[in-house]
């Protein structure tokens, strides 16, 4: 029986099917009080961050299931969270009056806000960063996805699209840009261009959540009650997952296991898989 550290991320209940079983669901990790938006893991593997509807920004300790710090951005809910590549800092997406879209860096050790990123007219619902740390991409419903230099939080460019765009993360080698869309399609853009390159066509409805294994190998797209593993270079499906009763709004691979994912949902709970 393998296990690592983050099974003990508060262990409500934990399933093992035993060796060879395909699919196992790990761990289940009961969210308290409010549905989760955002999650994602610190590059060390030190901290789990977590949004929520209450407008909170929840930091825990991976390896104990201690929680951390508590950040709130009083800005709206907390829909997407992403860790700068040396796991210090930590970004959260809100919103303004009138429903402007915008990103807040914060430091971890302290809590405190360390800048601001504005120019998005509707809520931002996803954001990636790039492996070093130098541009923060994000997605928002006002059908655009824009590049951000994340030293001045200058845009850099921004890319018009036909829908509202809900997920979004960015490649191990920092070359492309995932989206997905209300309609259910994935969309990968060329990062120094800002040009659309190719699709996948998923199926699942609108993809409220998306992540790449760190060998680049998989992607893995959340909609309703279902996750859906794809191979990257053929765009074909691998794997589908079922066991969430609400939508699945965030998705991380544990950082060193490409077979390990961690799924968020508005049912209250986190998941951890073996795929």
């Amino acid at each position: 029986m393998k296990f690592f550290f983050s099974l003990l991320i508060f262990p409500i209940f934990l399933l093992y099917a035993g060796e060879g079983y395909q699919n196992r669901l790990w761990s289940t990790w009961v969210a308290p009080a409010s549905p989760t938006y955002g999650l994602a893991y610190s590059p060390d593997g030190k901290y789990v961050a977590v949004g929520n509807w209450n407008g909170e920004l929840k930091i825990w300790l991976a390896e104990s299931g201690e929680e951390f710090r508590v950040i709130r951005p009083n800005s709206g809910n907390v829909d997407s969270v992403a860790f700068t590549p040396d796991s210090r800092y930590v970004l959260s997406t809100g919103w303004l009056k009138g429903g402007r879209g915008i990103i807040q860096l914060w430091d971890i050790a302290t809590g405190e806000e360390r800048g601001v990123f504005k120019g998005h007219t509707n809520q931002i619902n996803a954001i990636a960063l790039d492996p070093k740390g130098d541009f923060v991409a994000s997605g928002s419903g006002d059908k655009s996805v824009r590049l951000w230099n994340m030293e001045t939080k200058q845009e850099i460019w921004a890319f018009n699209h036909a829908a509202r765009i809900f997920s979004l993360v960015y490649s191990p080698d920092g070359k492309e840009i995932a989206f997905g869309d209300e309609k259910g399609t994935v969309y990968f853009l060329n990062v120094k261009t800002g040009q659309m390159v190719r699709t996948i066509h998923t199926d699942q409805g609108y993809l409220s959540s998306m992540a790449f294994s760190d060998d680049g190998k998989f992607l893995a797209t959340g909609s309703s009650f279902v996750i859906k593993i794809w191979s990257v270079a053929e765009s074909k499906l691998f794997q589908t997952l079922k066991g969430h009763m609400g939508q699945v709004s965030s998705l991380a691979f544990v950082p060193g296991y490409n077979n390990s994912l961690a799924s968020g949902s508005r049912d209250f709970s986190i998941k951890l898989w073996d795929i």
